[in-house]
């Protein structure tokens, strides 16, 4: 089985202030729940698994439905353990019409895969 996460990235600039926050709450705590430069903060909007790779006509469909932007209103920050003994940072924000309906879209082109 292949795993494959459909997410949107921030921009740039928000992305290295997500980063930046999480150095500065790092440093009022007692843990190490922090990005690094390496780290790539976005919103997943579908993780799934397909029985093979995924496909260049399969990358093209779900490319005809990705948005080049889309607005976001940022909702909550929770930090919750990792399997692997870190932590997992989740960024909420409310769904939207439009995140909605992406979502929906990219469910349908993946009918035939383990959502």
């Amino acid at each position: 089985m292949y795993t494959y996460n459909y997410a949107l990235r921030f921009g740039e600039l928000l992305g290295k202030e997500i980063v930046s926050f999480s150095t500065m709450f790092n440093q009022d705590i007692d843990k190490l729940f922090f990005l690094d430069s390496n780290s790539i903060p976005h919103a997943t909007i579908v993780k799934f698994q397909l029985d093979h790779e995924i496909d260049d006509e399969l990358i093209s469909q779900i490319a005809l439905y990705s948005p080049k932007t889309i607005p976001v209103n940022f909702y909550g920050l929770t930090f919750l353990p990792s399997k692997n003994g870190g932590v997992w940072v989740e960024i909420s924000f409310l769904k939207t019409d439009a995140l909605l309906t992406l979502q929906g879209n990219i469910v349908e082109l993946l009918k035939n895969a383990k959502i």
